[in-house]
C-alpha cells in the first residue's frame, strides 16, 4: 500500500518525490557520519570543513538522483499513466497481478494491472537483463579489488565483513537476475496479452 502511494505520488510530482525521498535518506546518512567524523578532526575548523564537503557531496547527490529517478519515472509511464485518483489499494493489487501474470474479476484493477505490465515492460532490466548483469558484474569486480586491497591493509573488521557481504549480494543479483527479468517479462506480457483480448471482446480466466 505504501508503494502504490509512492508510485501516485512519484507521478503526480515526478520530480519532488525522488528529491524528498532521496534527500532524506542522503541528510539522514550525512547526519550519522558527524558522529565519527566529530572524533577524527582535531580541530573544529576541520570538523566544519569535513561537514561542509559531506553536505555539499548530499546536494550534489539528491539532484542527480532525484533527476534520473524523475527521467526514469516519465519513461516507465510515457504514453499510459496512472489516474491520479487511483485507489492505493486496488494499485498494490495490480502489482500483485502483473507478478503472477494473471487477471483477476474487477475490470477496474485489471485496467491499472495493464498499465503497471506495461511500466514493467519498459524498465531497462527487464528490457536490457544481460546489459544490466554485466553492469553489476562490473560493480562487483570493483568491490572484489576494494576487499582485497583492504583485507591485505587492515585485515578482517567490520567494514570488510560488510563489504564482503554486499560483494555476495551483487553476485547473487548477477546470477538470478536475468532469470528473474524473464519471468518478470513473461508474466507482464502476460497480463498485456490477457487484457488486450478481453478488451476486444474475449474471455479471460
Amino acid at each position: 500500500m505504501f508503494r502504490a502511494r509512492n508510485l501516485i505520488r512519484a507521478q503526480t510530482s515526478p520530480r519532488l518525490a525522488p528529491y524528498v525521498a532521496f534527500g532524506a535518506v542522503l541528510l539522514a546518512l550525512w547526519l550519522i557520519c558527524l558522529i565519527p567524523t566529530a572524533h577524527l578532526a582535531d580541530t573544529p575548523e576541520r570538523f566544519l570543513a569535513y561537514s561542509g564537503a559531506g553536505l555539499a557531496l548530499v546536494v550534489g547527490a539528491t539532484a542527480l538522483a532525484g533527476e534520473l529517478a524523475a527521467r526514469g519515472t516519465r519513461r516507465s509511464f510515457g504514453d499510459v499513466p496512472l489516474p491520479p485518483d487511483a485507489d492505493p489499494y486496488r494499485l498494490a493489487m495490480a502489482e500483485k497481478l502483473v507478478a503472477e501474470g494473471v487477471l483477476c474479476p474487477d475490470p477496474g484493477t485489471n485496467w491499472l494491472a495493464r498499465i503497471m505490465a506495461e511500466r514493467k515492460l519498459r524498465e531497462y532490466g527487464i528490457r536490457f537483463p544481460r546489459r544490466t548483469s554485466a553492469i553489476w558484474a562490473a560493480v562487483s569486480c570493483v568491490q572484489a579489488g576494494f576487499l582485497v586491497w583492504w583485507l591485505s591493509t587492515e585485515g578482517l573488521s567490520v567494514e570488510t565483513g560488510w563489504l564482503l557481504f554486499t560483494l555476495l549480494c551483487n553476485v547473487l543479483f548477477v546470477l538470478l537476475h536475468p532469470s528473474m527479468a524473464a519471468r518478470d517479462r513473461r508474466c507482464a506480457e502476460a497480463v498485456r496479452d490477457a487484457y488486450d483480448h478481453y478488451a476486444a471482446g474475449g474471455r479471460h480466466s
